[in-house]
């Protein structure tokens, strides 16, 4: 292997590192931490609920990837100048509503994290295809790992992170940080790509108008498989639990525990977002080693126990559970102590365990997913299935802040339990065996 092929290898992976780090950051800051933005601004319960419908933008994910496609057929728009440009929207963006106040200026902020919004499902979709079109396929499952990890990164550092200096510096300040580093690693990352895209392979096929033409004849075909609407009522269920408490979980926790916005980002967000990342890990192996139908099982009781441990919260004392003292290390340096009190005890258990059964959820619908898509059209069917489960997300979203509303939140924590019923009944209709195909999960 020459030297030049192999220094173009190592930038490939730097370049996806950076792409996986830019495409997570946008997602926190438009869901759970502008929640925050809101909640710290006392906007209604039912305003910060319905802020989940920004993430519809995702729903458009197939659609953006198709004019994408034909603006690269039609030679108007590379994806390298689509990211570019896509990505210095969403820069700009975020520095405009640093300047906003979300109750004042309501409107305005709506109307800037939804093009937010539509520059980041946008962003996702375009760095897709150049996951396709710049890496070679016996290194695509590398680099795609080190893409997810860098995804992950980045939802700690705009998610748990960014609420460490909340307090000291403000959201506003916080999102033109954001901003500035988007705009930081989108200039990387461009500089990259004009190098990695002199290094593709001639061999690289143009996209013609048969072939998608051929693409969508095998669409429609995919679209009329009978397996498909339980994939999707399965895929709904499985993750419902999850859909209905993230519509409000933020406001129970800043607002009505007042836990304290450090408190939030570095217990519901960084270590959260560990747990996930754990039982993402899990889930291979138990795929592997268990009967598909306990696993669901499993996942099923954890999201119980999760809820039932949330509405248990709002009961327990804030007694002390554990005390650190103060001490003294050698006379060098002093540790102020730390009281853990029942309440943030229970409250951590709460957490990692929802956190977890998210993580084995989300990676087994991943699975679910990809065993249902064709081989050679995978990223489009893939989309429409994601996009499918966002838009129902979307909506679940200020559905779950009106059941807090009207019933408090012990009818909220149940209605995440009673959503899990409808899934254990349609486990009864077939085997799930039969979905998950064997040669496929072992080869993700």
């Amino acid at each position: 292997m020459s030297a030049g092929k192999v220094k173009s290898g190592k930038l490939v992976y730097i370049l996806f590192v950076l792409l996986g780090f830019l495409s997570g950051l946008p997602y926190s800051l438009l869901t759970s931490t502008l929640q925050a933005w809101f909640i710290s601004s006392q906007a209604d319960r039912v305003t910060i609920g319905s802020l989940s419908l920004i993430m519809l933008a995702f729903s458009f994910k197939p659609l953006m990837g198709m004019v994408a496609d034909y603006l690269r057929l039609i030679k108007v728009l590379s994806y390298e100048q689509l990211f570019f440009v896509v990505s210095i929207a969403l820069s700009i963006c975020f520095y405009h509503s640093s300047g906003l106040d979300p109750v004042q200026d309501f409107k305005w902020m709506l109307l800037v994290m939804t093009m937010a919004a539509f520059c980041s499902s946008y962003l996702d979709t375009i760095v897709d295809g150049l996951l396709v079109l710049l890496v070679e396929s016996e290194c695509r499952a590398y680099v795609s790992v080190c893409f997810a990890t860098a995804y992950r990164l980045a939802l700690l550092v705009s998610g748990g992170g960014v609420m460490l200096f909340v307090q000291s510096f403000g959201y506003g300040k916080v999102y033109q940080a954001m901003s500035l580093l988007v705009l930081f690693v989108t200039f990387i990352c461009s500089m990259l790509l004009v190098y990695c895209k002199t290094t593709v392979s001639s061999s690289v096929k143009e996209p013609t108008l048969s072939s998608i033409m051929q693409q969508w004849t095998l669409l429609i075909d995919w679209l009329s498989k009978p397996d498909l609407l339980y994939v999707l009522a399965f895929g709904v269920l499985l993750r419902g639990h999850e859909f209905i408490l993230g519509s409000s979980l933020p406001v129970y926790l800043l607002r009505d525990l007042a836990i304290g916005e450090a408190v939030y980002g570095g217990l519901y967000k960084m270590i959260g977002v560990c747990a996930t990342l754990v039982g993402g890990a899990v889930t291979g192996r138990c795929l592997h080693s268990w009967k598909k139908e306990t696993f669901i099982q499993v996942i099923i009781l954890l999201q119980l126990w999760a809820s039932m441990l949330f509405m248990l919260v709002q009961y327990t004392s804030a007694d002390p559970f554990i005390i650190i003292p103060n001490y003294d290390l050698f006379g060098m340096a002093s540790f102020s102590g730390f009281v853990l009190t029942k309440r943030l005890a229970l409250l951590s258990a709460s957490i990692v365990l929802e956190q977890f059964a998210s993580g084995l959820a989300t990676t087994t619908l991943v699975v679910l997913f990809m065993s249902s898509c064709n081989r050679h059209f995978a990223a489009t069917q893939y989309a429409l299935l994601t996009a499918t489960l966002n838009t129902i997300r979307s909506f679940v979203g200020p559905m779950g802040a009106r059941i807090q509303f009207h019933g408090g939140w012990d009818l909220y924590f149940v209605a995440s339990i009673v959503v899990l019923v409808p899934l254990v009944l349609l486990m009864q209709h077939r085997s799930l065996d039969d979905l998950f195909g064997r040669e496929e999960v072992s080869a993700y």
